[in-house]
């Protein structure tokens, strides 16, 4: 299911969120604001009217960074200040970390730009977030190690048409100079390949619901969860009702709620003959 998208910051003033819902416009993508080098949180100037207004209009709405961080541990402290500054809202798209050609990456280390986007990933999802890397594709290839940020959703900005990066992503920016009615001036716009609402929602009712049905059958344990959305897509196709549960860090594939031990094994032998493997556990 394709979504349209826009993404806005500090540069888009006078928004009727309402004429932007009407014009077919599914998402938005607030900037949260930009980062110091220690991590410390600017926080954008129209964040606040910005996520405000798109919620209220019925848009799905994310967050995202810009980041000057310099170091993994400025990163973690960005996430952790990001991660206090959304708690008021109602997400239903991932928190992005926006890393683009500033000299501090483009004139450094590859790894070391490579651990500060991990750090603050990493952050976000251990609060229970989803995750996601934004930048260009040509950063990812010539700034980044790509094969380091696989468990990650990657957001690409590429102004062509069509997205030719050779890395899986779950949204695809596609132009800078877009026009969406209730908007003044030029806005990004973007495609988005994955139902980030679904999945959110069913991360939020597997933790909040996880005492009344306390047995499952776990089938993976992955350090994000989106690596583990992979393994849940593939299960759920087969016809289950399959969750992601954050625990301790770690994204929790799960397959059904049951009030008994015993139907939860039931599961985990069904399973096991269609090739996965799954253990019956408890909350």
């Amino acid at each position: 299911m394709t979504k349209n998208g826009i993404d806005v910051s500090y540069a888009q003033n006078n928004v009727d969120w309402q004429k932007v819902k009407a014009s077919g416009v599914d998402f938005a993508i607030v900037r949260v604001g930009w980062c110091y080098n220690n991590g410390a949180l600017k926080e954008d100037v129209h964040f606040k009217k910005h996520i405000s207004g798109a919620l209220a209009a019925g848009l799905d709405v994310g967050v995202y960074l810009y980041s000057y961080a310099t170091t993994a541990e400025a990163a973690r402290r960005a996430a952790k200040e990001v991660i206090e500054a959304v708690k008021p809202y109602k997400l239903s798209y991932p928190i992005a970390f926006d890393i683009e050609y500033e000299s501090i990456y483009t004139g450094g280390s590859k790894q070391v730009n490579t651990d500060i986007c991990k750090a603050f990933l990493d952050e976000i999802e251990a609060a229970g977030y989803y995750a996601m890397l934004y930048c260009s594709k040509d950063f990812l290839d010539t700034y980044l190690y790509p094969s380091q940020l696989t468990a990650y959703d990657k957001w690409i900005a590429q102004y062509a048409s069509a997205c030719t990066s050779k890395h899986a992503h779950g949204i695809w920016q596609y132009t800078s100079t877009g026009r969406v009615d209730g908007i003044p001036g030029n806005i990004d716009r973007n495609l988005s390949y994955k139902d980030y609402p679904a999945i959110l929602a069913g991360m939020k009712e597997a933790n909040s619901q996880k005492d009344n049905l306390p047995y499952t059958v776990r089938c993976g344990s992955f350090p994000s969860t989106a690596q583990a959305n992979t393994l849940k897509e593939t299960i759920s196709k087969k016809g289950y009702f399959c969750f992601l549960s954050v625990n301790g860090g770690a994204s929790v594939v799960c397959v059904g709620k049951f009030a008994t031990q015993a139907e939860a094994q039931k599961t985990a032998d069904d399973l096991k003959k269609k090739g996965f493997s799954g253990s019956v556990g408890t909350w």
